[in-house]
């Protein structure tokens, strides 16, 4: 029988044209969200599709409601929404808030006593269970001496691997940094060195002049020194961080003693902090290096009231660190081009500002760090090239540092002694094939061709010639031999 009828032809599967019109599913869009009082005060109003979970919508309401999150309820429909569930917002619905007061607490509470001890222990999980329930992140706990200490000194003192975070913990929890009990806490930060604590008090709005004393956060963080054997390359970073918060300096800069290298101490904060002209030098190197000329401007003209002269080691620190505004200022200030200071007191050692070894000229530590815009704006200041201090020329400080051919260029066109040697009878040239790995073959071509002498041996019989096949660099070589062959 099947051979006989044949098999029903399906119906062909007809696509839509090139022209067809086509329809799309138009989506949803957002849906607006209420937040009320239980009085039926609207407080918010916001999309649906902003707020993907309840956490997310505490958040929002934080300033909103102008407390922390841990103290905001939700309800729904009279239940209380979890605030780790992961209910989405997706329809239009309105919602209750309740704001919760604080769990009453004192001294000899159990709850205070866990809220002591999760911060003994840097147990961040705990200490938000109790700032759920809520309890107030201002708690003091009792001390015998000096007062009683707050949740937040008490982060801060108890030092660990988790001390940021649970000082974030508080910190998120409107901790109040304005109370009195807690106008010392950069101060605290300073002093155990806690410089990502001190950059997370700053975001939070800390007073950037809070103190119990005279002694202000920016005396602290001048005062600060290097450890032993390490040394601060770039400008301090607490006070510049301090600066940037509008940290007044004219307390320190009005005192007599942040002139002087031997204070005269007038009470026991004098001997704790001493203001020194160590301290003032490195307030000098991060005010040169700020974006804000006016504390530059203030340190110079304190400095000529209190007949000191800080010019040179605000230039050597100006182009030392690569700011060429603050080098332009200077030098229409009658700064001395040709200033020179002890290159270690620009790494820290602010009590070598009038050492009389290790000095460098401005010129030779602009063309050490390759900062081109400097070095070319003091050569057309004439300053000398030559200057040889500490056994070193801007251009040995040049090779020897690894700067770009455009520095080692500009020198050589000032009439830079491409064959001056150091201390220990070492050329430019043998500086830039023994410190640069592998060496600038532009930079060697441009010393080559200023007539370096690549026969010129050194205190230990070493010649550039003899360095460059020991290196073994066959384009190094080649640039050699072709240097011979042409002369």
């Amino acid at each position: 029988m099947d051979g006989i009828f044949p098999a029903a032809k399906q119906a062909p599967l007809r696509r839509p044209g090139k022209f067809a019109r086509r329809t799309r599913r138009k989506a949803s869009g957002p849906q607006q969200l209420r937040i009320c009082k239980l009085s039926g005060e609207v407080v918010a109003k916001t999309n649906t599709h902003r707020h993907t979970t309840p956490m997310d919508l505490l958040t929002y309401l934080e300033p909103v409601c102008g407390v922390s999150k841990y103290r905001i309820r939700l309800l729904h429909d009279g239940q209380r929404l979890r605030k780790n569930g992961v209910r989405r917002f997706s329809s239009a619905e309105d919602l209750q808030v309740v704001l919760l007061p604080y769990v009453w607490t004192n001294s000899n509470s159990q709850v205070s006593r866990n809220l002591r001890e999760a911060l003994y222990e840097q147990d961040t999980a705990k200490l938000k269970k109790l700032l759920w329930r809520p309890v107030d992140p201002n708690t003091t706990f009792p001390r015998s001496l000096p007062r009683p200490i707050t949740a937040l000194e008490f982060a801060l003192l108890n030092q660990g691997p988790r001390t940021k975070t649970v000082l974030l913990t508080l910190l998120e929890a409107k901790a109040a940094l304005d109370r009195p009990e807690n106008q010392g806490m950069l101060c605290t930060a300073l002093k155990h060195g806690e410089d990502e604590c001190v950059r997370l008090l700053l975001k939070h709005r800390a007073d950037p002049n809070g103190s119990k004393n005279r002694i202000m956060p920016i005396d602290i963080a001048c005062q600060r020194r290097p450890e032993q054997g390490s040394f601060q390359r770039e400008a301090p970073k607490t006070v510049a961080m301090l600066l940037s918060a509008k940290a007044d300096v004219q307390p320190m800069l009005r005192d007599a003693n942040s002139w002087a290298m031997q204070p005269t101490p007038r009470d026991y904060l004098d001997y704790i902090h001493p203001r020194t002209l160590a301290s003032t030098v490195s307030l000098v190197r991060a005010a040169v290096m700020h974006a804000n000329p006016t504390f530059m401007q203030q340190l110079v003209q304190t400095a000529e009231n209190a007949n000191v002269c800080i010019l040179p080691a605000c230039l050597c620190s100006a182009a030392y660190g690569g700011n060429e505004h603050a080098v332009l200022w200077l030098l229409n200030a009658q700064a001395a081009v040709d200033s020179h200071i002890c290159h270690l007191v620009l790494r820290g050692a602010h009590h070598l500002l009038f050492s009389v070894h290790a000095r460098r000229t401005a010129l030779a530590l602009a063309a050490g760090r390759g900062h081109c815009g400097i070095v070319a704006m003091l050569l057309r200041a004439r300053a000398d090239p030559n200057t040889r201090l500490d056994g070193q020329t801007a251009l040995l400080q040049a090779a020897a540092h690894g700067a770009p051919e455009t520095v080692v260029c500009s020198i050589l066109k000032a009439a830079g002694e491409v064959n001056r040697e150091d201390s220990f009878g070492r050329t430019a040239l043998r500086l830039a094939l023994l410190y640069r790995k592998p060496p600038d073959l532009q930079v060697v071509q441009a010393l080559l061709q200023a007539k370096a002498d690549k026969q010129h041996k050194d205190q230990f019989g070493r010649s550039p010639l003899s360095i460059a096949a020991q290196k073994l660099d066959g384009a190094l070589l080649n640039l050699m031999q072709d240097d011979a062959m042409q002369k």
